[in-house]
């Protein structure tokens, strides 16, 4: 069976057609329908919800600038 993210990566080409790229991000957690990016905000309770964010040394901005550097690479 494929995974969650294998299946939401077809059914987004099947909307879109095969000529597109489609990335589909796994979240570390998922709080009922709520994806949690732990990369993103890293203080988070065991629900997902942020605790606390530390900006010092730009932790999302450093997590998304990577995301789109391994996409680039891919293509």
């Amino acid at each position: 069976m494929p995974s969650f993210s294998v299946k939401l990566s077809e059914i987004v080409v099947s909307k879109f057609g095969s000529s597109i790229n489609a990335w589909v991000i796994e979240a570390s957690v998922f709080n009922g329908p709520f994806a949690v990016y732990k990369d993103f905000i890293s203080s988070v309770n065991q629900y997902g919800e942020p605790g606390s964010y530390n900006p010092i040394g730009f932790p999302a901005s450093i997590s998304t600038a990577s995301l789109l550097s391994n996409c680039i690479e891919e293509v």
